[in-house]
């Protein structure tokens, strides 16, 4: 028994079959799909799109895999941050001190990797209670997680500036430490009583910087 069927059932069938076929990677290879001229059952010649090779089209993967990024542009996004992280802390920390006071405060950031501080810059930085800008309830927290909301004027955006360009000049290597290998500062403001036993003390701006703290087994 011969079923009449309808040319708008058939023409639809087929639109929707080259639908499926669409739906995949660019980037897959595949194999061609036949398309030739058909009669429908009224005598009318459909043109373009007809019987789909479905089993061509069961061969094509529906998502190709996602390549992974080159380990140089993993390497510069790691980079991009690190440089960020340190421009945000020494801006946070030291930004009415000038280049040179946030130069200081980079330094000090690098001269603590590894041994006692953490072994990565984030370590260092987020170490608890070791740089101010990052304590829970400082004020200058906002500052050091944002600090593009706080550019309030020139000064501070040339401030932001110099951050950034110091930050990078210190992660690679082109920057002299003005602190000589300090590891600790504080505020001529304060006087913690950890710095009784500071050495190699000097002062850079309203910082007063030192090479190390004596441990409480060498100190008198």
């Amino acid at each position: 028994m011969k079923v009449a069927r309808d040319p708008r059932f058939v023409a639809l069938s087929l639109i929707c079959a080259a639908s499926l076929a669409l739906c995949v990677s660019p980037a897959a290879a595949v194999e061609p799909i036949t398309v030739n001229p058909i009669e429908l059952s009224d005598g009318s010649i459909l043109a373009g799109i007809d019987a789909i090779d479905f089993a061509a089209e069961a061969r094509i993967p529906y998502a190709a895999a996602i390549a992974p990024l080159p380990a140089d542009e993993l390497a510069a996004q790691a980079r991009d941050a690190e440089v960020r992280l340190v421009a945000a802390t020494v801006y946070a920390e030291a930004r009415s001190e000038g280049p040179r006071g946030m130069r200081a405060v980079a330094h000090v950031i690098f001269n603590r990797v590894g041994g006692r501080f953490g072994a990565t810059v984030r370590d260092v930085i987020l170490a608890p209670f070791q740089f101010s800008a990052w304590n829970r309830n400082d004020p200058n927290r906002p500052i050091a997680e944002n600090p593009e909301a706080f550019l309030n004027c020139d000064a501070d955006r040339e401030a932001w500036d110099h951050a950034q360009a110091i930050a990078r000049d210190v992660i690679e290597g082109r920057s002299i430490d003005p602190t000589g290998g300090a590891r600790f500062y504080h505020t001529r403001s304060i006087r913690p009583r950890w710095a009784a036993y500071g050495v190699g003390r000097q002062r850079i701006g309203a910082h007063v910087f030192y090479r190390d703290v004596l441990p409480r087994r060498r100190r008198a």
